[in-house]
């Protein structure tokens, strides 16, 4: 994959990695839904993912218009 500026601006900070998915496609020669995975072992809480969309939401909603979809995947969400 080349560079892409959506991604670049999205794995900057090192705390998130382009994944993937089992039932990930290809869809007009990019990754469907594109998917993005904690980096490293201090990334994984939901708050920190909160914070992180928070200061990046410009570049998420352009990752979605562009690939179509974002999964974010590997992150831990507490329910009950």
């Amino acid at each position: 994959m080349q560079a892409d500026p959506i991604l670049n601006a999205l794995t900057k900070s090192g705390h998130l990695k382009i994944g993937s998915d089992p039932a990930q496609r290809t869809q007009m020669g990019k990754p469907f839904p594109l998917v993005l995975e904690p980096a490293d072992g201090e990334f994984t809480s939901f708050v920190v993912l909160q914070e992180f969309m928070q200061q990046n939401h410009e570049a998420v909603l352009k990752a979605s218009s562009e690939y179509g979809a974002v999964l974010f995947s590997g992150f831990t969400v507490y329910t009950g």
